[in-house]
């Protein structure tokens, strides 16, 4: 075999091996980082009277336990005097990314939302009953990803070489859906899904120090699902208000 070739399959493994390693140092790199859980409550705040019992049950879905990063291309184009490679890599936000159970995230804030804007009482120490309203929600779906990507350009020439690296996170997408059941005694007053969906920018450029791009990147995934776990139980809270107000 010439050596030209034999250089060419070298160059080939040597990639392909390097983009293995490469997302697992990207995942422990990840996993280094721990984001809050929180966004602002801008809802007007119900200032009538709540004379509706309502009893919140709530059923959760576990996140992946940890942030991955898999491998999800790699192209390959090596010509002798150019070549040319590009990696691209899907990161899931997992639990390990946040500094609390998600679960107890959304409940919680769904408590404090229903508190703040809903028309009707919580009742946190009664079972559910003909008298009393059961909302009951459960979660479907709940992901959050982004997409890492790095591309590199390699001319030879006879005095020399030149090349171009780049590596950057390309915008957040997360998607979060849960169904809610609102119920007086057996009777099913409405049964919706409310789904939210976001984009988000990463804030950071590209080519940015590891040290400063895990951070944001692992911050950026948190941010986007805060917003959609926002939406959603926004919108929950408003749906049950009218419900109510309808069947009166």
């Amino acid at each position: 075999m010439k050596p030209v070739f034999k250089n060419i399959i070298l160059y080939v493994l040597s990639l392909t091996a390097f983009s293995c390693s490469e997302s697992k140092l990207l995942q422990k790199g990840l996993s280094q980082y721990s984001e809050h859980l929180g966004y602002e409550f801008t809802s007007p705040i119900s200032k009538g009277p709540k004379a509706d019992s309502l009893v919140v049950i709530f059923n959760g879905r576990p996140l992946d336990s940890l942030t991955t990063a898999k491998r999800e291309r790699t192209l390959i184009l090596p010509f002798i005097f150019v070549n040319y490679y590009n990696l691209k890599y899907r990161v899931n936000l997992g639990a390990s990314s946040l500094d609390q159970d998600y679960n107890d995230f959304f409940f919680n804030a769904l408590l404090d939302e229903s508190d703040r804007s809903g028309h009707f009482a919580l009742s946190y120490d009664s079972l559910p009953s003909d008298s009393t309203y059961t909302l009951e929600i459960t979660l479907d779906t709940c992901e959050a990803t982004c997409v890492f990507e790095k591309t590199n350009w390699s001319i030879f020439y006879v005095y020399g070489y030149a090349m171009s690296y780049e590596e950057f996170v390309k915008p957040t997408q997360c998607k979060l859906s849960c169904s809610a059941i609102l119920r007086k005694g057996k009777d099913v007053i409405s049964d919706k899904r409310f789904v939210s969906t976001k984009k988000r920018s990463f804030p950071g450029g590209s080519n940015m120090n590891r040290s400063d791009m895990y951070p944001l990147l692992s911050s950026n995934l948190v941010e986007t699902l805060c917003l959609c776990t926002k939406d959603c139980i926004t919108e929950i809270v408003a749906d049950v208000n009218k419900s109510l107000s309808e069947k009166k």
